[in-house]
Formats: structure tokens, sequence, C-alpha cells
């Protein structure tokens, strides 16, 4: 998972610089390995979306965001942190295109809960992406709209694996993606989701 979210992200950052954006993609297309859910299929409208600002020239440090992560949670023990800072140069004008991930995996006996921060630095695809999120209930499962530590999030619930994550979006830039492997209880996920240190990365989100 750790390097699916930095293929993701690179991914994304191709289509932009090419210039083939499409259309706002919905979860399926923004983080891999979550199974949507498709019944009674509602739009979110969130106040809290607005206008992306301008590409930031600097994203925030790895190390910053490493250290929002938790490190214990409910017997959760945390492996060894991971970040990178990536940049790229955008081959037609040469503008620089930059963003860091950091990610930690939540051990106890044979069930995880990887936690993952992803700095878009306002990167116009990756955070115009979350103004198209849908909500959805079904009998797969659902994925709903919900609010973590003041900040937009989806909380989704995967019936055939029976696992849950959180996404949460932080100053329309960071985005931070709690995922319990199969099996692990919500309240768990919910836990390792309250414990990130939301109010430092919005601090470095400047």
């Amino acid at each position: 998972m750790k390097i699916l979210y930095s293929i993701l992200a690179v991914a994304l950052i191709a289509f932009f610089v090419a210039g083939c954006v499409p259309s706002t993609p919905s979860i399926k297309d923004i983080l891999p390995g979550n199974t949507p859910v498709n019944n009674d299929v509602t739009p979110v409208n969130n106040d809290a979306q607005q206008a992306t600002p301008k590409q930031c020239t600097e994203s925030i440090n790895y190390q910053v965001l490493i250290d929002a992560l938790p490190k214990e949670v409910n017997g959760f023990v945390g492996d060894t942190p991971q970040g990178n800072m990536l940049t790229f140069t955008n081959p037609t004008d040469q503008s620089v295109i930059k963003y860091s991930t950091a990610s930690v995996n939540l051990v106890n006996n044979d069930k995880n809960i990887e936690v993952t921060a992803i700095d878009t630095c306002y990167i116009q695809y990756l955070s115009m992406a979350w103004a198209g999120i849908y909500e959805s209930e079904g009998t797969d499962g659902y994925f709903k709209k919900t609010t973590i530590s003041s900040y937009p999030a989806w909380h989704q619930y995967v019936k055939s694996s029976e696992s849950y994550s959180y996404n949460v979006f932080v100053k329309n830039r960071v985005i931070v993606t709690i995922q319990g492997s199969d099996g692990v209880a919500d309240s768990d996920v919910s836990a390792a989701t309250n414990a990130v240190g939301y109010a430092s990365i919005a601090a470095a989100a400047t």
C-alpha cells in the first residue's frame, strides 16, 4: 500500500503535466484498493470545499508529515515510518511540480492499520478531484461524508472484506488515508484516524 499511493500520485501528475486531465474522477480513480459501492448514490455538497489555491512552490517536508502520524493505537504499534519528497519538472513550461508523502503501518499480530499522508501542494488534479466525491450506501457497504477534527472526511466500509477506512482532506491540500486490513474493527480504525496530528499538518499547510 505504501508504494501504491506514490505510484498513484505519479500517475495523476503525469496526466496533469501532459494536459490530459479528464473530468473529476471518482473515489475509485483516486484511492487504489478501495472497492466503491454504487447503490443510492448521492452527490456530496460540501461547503468546506473551496476553489483550490494556486499550486504552492514548496511541499510540506515529509518529516513533518511523519511526525503527525500515530505511533501506537489500541495495541497497534507502528513500524518504521517512511517518507518521500518528490519533484518533477513540467516539460512544457519547465515549471516545478512537488508533492510529499509519509506513511506508517500500525501492526497488531496479523492485522494492521496503514496511515498515509500526501501533501498535494495544491496540484490541481490531486486536490480538486475531491470536489466530486459521492456518498454511497448499499448492500456492498457504504461511503459516507463525515468530519474529522473539523476537516471534511469520508468513512468507507466494504462488506466483502469487512474492512473500514477513513479519508481526511486537510486545508484543501493534504489527503490523509487510514485503512484497516480485513477484519480490523471500525473502532480501531477510528482511533487511529483521531490520533493523527491534524493541527500540525494544517499549521504546515500555509
